[in-house]
Parts: structure tokens; C-alpha cells; sequence
């Protein structure tokens, strides 16, 4: 079977509905705006979900007369008016303790009687206008006994409740550690307005929403701070929090309010929420962590403020804020990021790995911004700076309009002829320094990737727990049989990240569980492969949690399906990274995995024999195409080669096939000699039962 493509990247505006009988697997679909790209540098406004509000019909009012409990001042006796003329946080119809010592005495029985008949308003408990025999029966009822009870969090202080003020829900500063994306929209039709008569915000948003920079920023843990006082009413927790698409449940804690006001805090971290319901809060008090859960494009908290009849509040509008943030943000850098590859698209930046230490020359490095604010005429500026200070390259961009958070990116290419040594990415704001990352140009180490070939099925496990403990990452694992026997191919690279997992030797059951355990918990597919063990299908996969692009994957896919599924995914502009047959019982199933990442032109192939691989990739090297990648399985007793080519090519690469065991080692030495990276290597039966391997390497 042909598979033929060859089209530029598109934007995914959807995602196709699939026969649910065939094992489907998608992953992280971004419902946020299209980037645009300007001088080289992509920018992506972030997204944000709405959500319901606390049902009120959920909320205790034990006494049954329309107040909730938290905000009740007399939560066992009736007393909806919730009059308290002394402001002490307990109705009068419960507060008989007139001299407010704590308890109903004789102090209080005097105070009475000397008010006799008067129309004082404290001593008037029952609200008839004045102090007389019904008010003084209540008083001997409650005879040493405190007032109340009261629900309100401030009962005992005067006054309470006092004008409700909120502080900022969460620590530092504006433009520096977090930045205000969205406002309330007061719009009540489709239009947006936002508390200054703008549009920061979209449409029917009920909340304020504040960013951290990247989840690399989540990832160590940003406390959301109660604003005001008050009684914990409703929690969620549990649900996935690396969402940077819009499904699920987000992770939540509502405060109701001495004044019957709630706030709730959303898209809180998994298993975050520091508080119970029927606790006090005060202000400045961690009830959860920042997250992505929920309906949610990058990690951010929700505050929503609702009033007592649970109407949406402004608290901008209301003037509630004790130090208010400025409604427009001067151009801050909050965060950059450095990698060692081209970077085209806005999850690279918010959700990227540990930023590059060493790059070799000739190798293209990203670096992209997360950026606060900025208005027309802001200047961002990237440059690359030698051991000396000197400059190398630099690049300056104006800001074409207002932001409130934005994402840009601008890629280097590094001359191969770039002297090594201690270079420095710096990024500039309206020409001051803002941020700059110390970065290693030279030559690869040369224990910087093992690679391993030809390991025993049984063997394997063993040659994975070494490299991880010695810390190097899987970056890809090739399963494949020989006269019967299972074995293994793996390129480990050296990293200091931990947000990957792997499996191998998974059922296609056991796969299915674990991918959507994975993708649950905000990981990304980034590998995927099958081959046979004992006869049986199997496959093996690579999670990764960084670079949350999206993407979509399925297997046990028939060949028909397959292709079906593959012309449908790429008229939509979707990527084919990995194509992964395997025969079993004289029948072909496909696993394949896609992309969102631009690449340029590419074209796919496969059930290629070695003459027809041998042609396509001499002829995609001619169309200025590199191999990306390669897997042979056996068809009908033959090796049959799936390939991949994209045009966005690296520097320099080697590629070779039908390698014996000691060829494919001479190979490798002479390439990794020359500096290159392993990036694949691919093991078949030649037909006649003895192994032959392929291999890419690059710069």
C-alpha cells in the first residue's frame, strides 16, 4: 500500500468522528486562537474555559429561611431580614447578650430593664419597635448561654460583616510572576466588555483569570491565596491538571462569604486543594495550587466572585481590590525558553522542557518568550552573544498590538563553523535586558546518547533500568523479530527531565489503558511502535510531558482503515510522524501517530522492498526531503519498509539500510566519531532468518 503526501502544515480546526470499533486513540487538541507569525516570531494568545457556578440549592440553611449557613447570623432560628444592630456577627433574634461579654447575664438583664419599653434597637430582639415583655422572655431563654449560634466566619468582631475587600489571590508581582488574561465580561449579549469598556476578556467570561508564565512555573508549585475571609462551601479535586486542551472537570474551591458573597478559585492543580468544606478561610490563607484542569488552554487561576443571589460580580467594577493590578500591563518578559530545535508553535513555549545547556554548530536552536503585556510599538529583541560579549546574531520586533499574555518564538541557525565556547541568549524589552541563559556551543559529548541494538526481549528491561539510573531518557525504541526471537533497538539521550515515562511489550488492552492513563495526566504520545512477540502483537510506546502539541494516535488499525484515516487526517493538515505495520496471521494492522508541528513539505511511504526504499529515498533526497523516519516489519516472509521524509531538513545526516550486524557498528562508530546524533535504528529479518538493521544520524 502507497501512502502519498505531500502538503504544507495547516491550522486543525476540528477533530474527525471515528467508527468506535476501531481503537482510537486522541490526544491533546488546543481550542485557542491560531498563532500569527511576525518577523519570525509566532504568537498565541492563551484560552479559557467557562464553568457553572455553585448550585445555591447545594448549600446548607439549616434553619430553612433563605440564608445559607456560612453567611447566616443566626444559623438555628429564622431570621431572614438578618438583622444585627450591634454588627457583632449575631442576629438580634439570637443575641441576648447585650453588654457583649460573651454570655447572657444579669448584665444583660439590666441593660434590658433599663430600656424598658423604649424603642432601643439592641435590646429590641424580636424587631417589633420595642424593648417589652416578649424581648425580655427571649433574653431569660438564652440566660447564660453565648449568643448565636452564627455561621459567619466573623462572628464576635465588630462590624461583621464589614465591606467585603478582597487581597490578590495569589503572591508576587504583575508582569513578573503572573499576569492577568481575561476580565468578567459584562456584555450580557454575544458582545465583549470588560470593567474599563474594553475587550480583555470573551464572551459570557465570569471570572478573572491570571496566568503564570509557563507550567514549567506550575510545575514548582504557585499557592492560590483565599482573597477575604471566609467559610470553604465546595471543593473539587482529583481531575487531570495539565490540560491544554478543553475537556473535563477542573479543580475548584468556593468561599462563601460573611455577606452571603462567594469567590471560587478554578483550574487548580490535581490533588492541590489545601482546605475541607466548613473550614475558615482568612485572607492570604493557600487553598490550592495553580493547574490546568478543566476547560483550559495554559495554567491559570479563575477567580470568580458571585453576590448573594448568584449574579456574576466585577470586582474591578466594584472597586473590591485592596492594591488593585493596572488595567493595562507594561511589556514584561516573563519567562523565556532555549531549546535545541525549531519551535513553531505555542505549547512549545508554555510547556517547555529544561531549557538546552549545549548545542552543537550547525544546529538550529528555538527560544521562545512568554511575554506579559505590551502595547503598538514595544520592542522585543532576541540576540546571541559570543564568549566575548560580541554579538552573533539579533533580531528586533515590534509589537503589532495590544497583549494582554502572549507566546513568541524566533529560531537560530548556528553556522557550522561557530567557534565553541560560553555563548548567551539574551532578551531584551524596549532595549533593556530582561533575560538571558547561558549556553555550551560545541561538539556533542560523547556520552551524550547510548544506543543499543540488537538486545534480547528478555534482556531488555535490564539495558532500561541502567541507562535511566545512569540518566539518560528514551527517545526511541524499535521492537522487531528475527527467525522468532524478539529483540530490541533503543537511543537513550542524556536529560535532566523526568516528565517521560515508557512501556513496551504492552497488549493492545494494556496500551490502550496506559494511553489513556497518560494522556489523562497531561503526557503526550511521542513514540509509538509494534512488532511481535511470540507471534503476538505488541507494542511499545514513549510518553513525554513538555511540548504538549497536539497530536493523534491509533493502532490496531487494518490497512484499509489506515489509509482511510491517514487521507482524512492529512487533508486536514495533520503531520504523519510514525507508521508502524506489523503482520500477524497473514494480517497487517498499522499504529500511527500525528502531529500539529509544521514541517514543511513531506511524503510518506509504505510496504516499500528495499529496492523501491532505496528509490523513494533517493528521490526525496532530490526533492530536498530528509529521512525522519524508518521501520521495516516482515510481509509475506519479506522486510517491508515504512518510511517518512520532512524538507526541514538538518545540517547534516547519514542514512543507510540492509546493514549486517558488524556494517551497522562500523557505521555508527564512524558517524557518532563525526559528531552526529543516533535517531534511528531499525532491526527485520532479511527473509532469509538473519538480522539487517537501518539507521538516520544527524547533526
Amino acid at each position: 500500500m502507497n501512502l502519498l503526501s505531500s502538503k504544507e502544515q495547516r491550522a486543525m480546526h476540528r477533530l474527525l468522528a471515528v467508527a468506535s470499533a476501531l481503537l482510537l486513540t486522541h490526544g491533546a487538541m488546543a481550542h485557542s486562537p491560531t498563532g500569527t507569525v511576525q518577523g519570525g516570531a509566532a504568537e498565541q494568545p492563551t484560552a479559557h474555559g467557562q464553568h457553572a457556578p455553585v448550585s445555591r440549592s447545594g448549600i446548607a440553611d439549616a434553619d430553612t429561611d433563605g440564608i445559607p449557613d456560612f453567611a447566616d447570623n443566626c444559623s438555628a432560628v429564622a431570621n431572614a431580614d438578618q438583622r444585627d444592630t450591634d454588627l457583632d456577627g449575631y442576629g438580634n433574634v439570637c443575641d441576648a447578650d447585650l453588654s457583649n461579654d460573651g454570655a447572657v447575664n444579669f448584665t444583660d438583664l439590666g441593660l434590658m430593664k433599663s430600656v424598658f419599653f423604649t424603642a432601643d434597637d439592641n435590646a429590641d430582639l424580636n424587631g417589633d419597635g420595642v424593648v417589652n415583655f416578649s424581648d425580655l422572655g427571649m433574653l431569660k431563654a438564652a440566660f447564660f448561654a453565648p449568643p448565636g449560634p452564627s455561621g459567619m466566619p466573623c462572628a464576635g468582631t465588630i462590624p461583621c460583616p464589614g465591606e467585603l475587600e478582597f487581597e490578590w489571590p495569589m503572591a508576587g508581582n504583575d508582569g513578573e510572576d503572573w499576569v492577568i488574561n481575561n476580565y468578567v465580561d459584562l456584555d450580557p449579549g454575544p458582545g465583549i466588555l470588560d470593567y474599563m469598556g474594553g475587550a480583555k476578556a470573551y464572551d459570557g467570561h465570569n471570572g478573572v483569570d491570571i496566568d503564570t508564565p509557563t507550567f514549567r512555573e506550575m510545575d514548582n508549585g504557585v499557592p492560590v491565596l483565599a482573597s477575604a475571609l471566609g467559610v470553604v462551601i465546595d471543593t473539587g479535586d482529583g481531575n487531570p491538571d495539565r490540560n491544554v486542551f478543553c475537556v473535563g472537570d477542573w479543580n475548584f474551591v468556593t468561599v462563601g462569604h460573611p455577606n452571603g458573597w462567594t469567590t471560587t478559585y478554578g483550574h487548580l492543580r490535581k490533588n492541590s486543594v489545601a482546605v475541607a468544606v466548613g473550614d475558615i478561610v482568612n485572607a492570604g490563607d493557600a487553598v490550592g495550587v495553580v493547574g490546568s484542569s478543566g476547560c483550559s488552554t495554559a495554567p491559570h487561576v479563575h477567580f470568580e466572585t458571585r453576590d448573594d443571589q448568584g449574579a456574576v460580580v466585577s470586582p474591578f467594577l466594584n472597586n473590591m481590590w485592596v492594591s488593585p493590578p493596572v488595567y493595562d500591563t507594561p511589556m514584561s518578559v516573563l519567562d523565556i525558553t532555549v531549546q535545541d530545535q525549531s519551535m513553531a508553535e505555542y505549547v512549545e513555549i508554555v510547556d517547555p522542557p529544561p531549557d538546552l545547556a549545549t548545542v552543537a554548530p550547525g544546529n538550529t536552536i528555538g527560544v521562545g518568550v512568554s511575554l506579559a503585556g505590551g502595547d503598538i510599538g514595544d520592542v522585543l529583541t532576541w540576540r546571541l552573544a559570543d564568549p566575548a560579549g560580541a554579538t552573533v546574531q539579533d533580531f528586533d520586533f515590534a509589537l503589532p498590538a495590544l497583549y494582554r499574555h502572549s507566546f513568541w518564538v524566533l529560531n537560530f541557525f548556528l553556522p557550522a563553523d561557530l567557534t565553541p565556547g560560553a555563548y548567551t541568549v539574551e532578551m531584551y524589552e524596549n532595549g533593556a535586558l530582561a533575560r538571558s541563559h547561558a549556553l555550551q556551543i560545541a561538539p556533542h559529548a560523547a556520552d551524550y546518547e547510548q544506543v543499543h541494538h540488537a538486545v534480547p526481549s528478555a534482556d531488555y528491561q535490564q539495558v532500561f533500568n541502567d541507562a535511566v539510573a545512569a540518566g539518560y531518557r528514551l527517545v526511541w525504541i524499535d521492537g522487531y523479530d528475527v527467525n522468532g526471537s524478539t529483540f530490541f533497538n533503543a537511543v537513550f539521550n542524556r536529560s535532566p527531565s523526568n516528565l517521560w515515562t515508557a512501556n513496551h511489550n504492552m497488549t493492545s488492552a494494556q496500551y490502550q489503558s496506559i494511553f489513556n492513563d497518560r494522556t489523562a495526566d497531561g503526557y503526550r504520545l511521542t513514540h509509538i511502535d509494534s512488532y511481535l512477540l511470540g507471534g503476538a502483537v505488541r507494542y511499545a510506546a514513549i510518553f513525554q510531558r513538555q511540548f504538549a502539541q497536539s497530536f493523534i494516535a491509533y493502532h490496531a488499525a487494518t490497512v484499509a482503515q489506515h489509509q482511510a484515516l491517514f487521507n482524512d487526517y492529512t487533508n486536514l493538515g495533520w503531520v504523519v510522524s510514525h507508521i508502524a505495520f506489523v503482520e500477524s496471521g497473514g494480517t497487517q494492522t498499522v499504529a500511527a501517530l500525528y502531529t500539529s508541528k509544521p514541517v514543511g513539505a513531506w511524503y510518506a511511504r509504505g510496504n516499500m522492498d528495499s529496492a523501491t526504499y532505496q528509490a523513494e529515498f533517493d528521490s526525496n533526497t532530490t526533492a530536498g526531503r530528509s529521512l525522519r523516519y524508518l521501520d521495516v516489519s516482515t510481509r509475506a516472509g519479506q522486510p517491508s519498509f515504512s518510511a517518512i521524509w520532512y524538507s526541514n531538513n538538518p545540517l547534516t545526516w547519514v542514512g543507510r539500510h540492509d546493514l549486517t550486524d558488524a556494517q551497522y557498528q562500523n557505521e555508527a562508530a564512524t558517524w557518532t566519531g563525526a559528531g552526529l546524533r543516533t535517531r534511528i535504528v531499525t532491526g527485520y529479518d532479511n527473509g532469509a532468518g538473519n538480522p539487517r538493521f537501518g539507521a538516520f544520524w544527524t547533526n
